[in-house]
């Protein structure tokens, strides 16, 4: 019966180990780390899923580096980390049209509430959907703070 339980225990460990650079779900970030989309995360929301569990050390900065390309349907990214100060999203800073989000219909762009904070979000280019409702591009609202570098385009939100 012990033999079991040690491999489903081990089992159990192996799973929640992150492919993208085999650190235990969970744990201190105390180093600088880049995260690529799509390379380790197919979506910008899906590597700060994978931020949620960890903590990150005041010295150090994850840098979620999004490659050039066009992505469609795009949810709205909503940075709700405790340490978003030391998060960065990044497309092309150079040529932020190498980098294309286009957001589902009714779908807002970047939102940030209740004293949330992004470090910095630069370099993509921003489109609404067809039908935007009452979307907006960037939103920090309720004593929330995004720093946006210069190389942002956004266009067709409501606001």
């Amino acid at each position: 019966m012990k033999n079991i339980l040690r491999i489903v225990l081990i089992l159990s460990i192996s799973n929640s180990i992150s492919a993208s650079n085999l650190q235990p779900i969970g744990g201190i970030i105390s180093e600088n780390v880049v995260l690529s989309v799509p390379d380790d995360f197919n979506t910008i929301n899906e590597a700060l899923d994978w931020l949620d569990l960890k903590t990150i050390s005041k010295d150090s900065i994850v840098t979620i580096e999004v490659a050039d390309g066009t992505y469609s349907n795009y949810d709205t990214i909503v940075v709700d980390h405790p340490y978003g100060r030391q998060i960065e999203i990044i497309g092309n800073t150079s040529n932020p049209s190498a980098v294309v989000l286009n957001f589902a219909d009714f779908t807002s762009g970047v939102s940030l509430l209740d004293g949330m904070v992004l470090g910095l979000f630069d370099g993509f280019t921003m489109n609404g959907g067809a039908n935007p409702g009452n979307s907006s591009g960037i939103s920090a609202e309720r004593n929330s703070n995004i720093k946006c570098g210069n190389n942002v385009v956004i266009d067709g939100f409501y606001r």
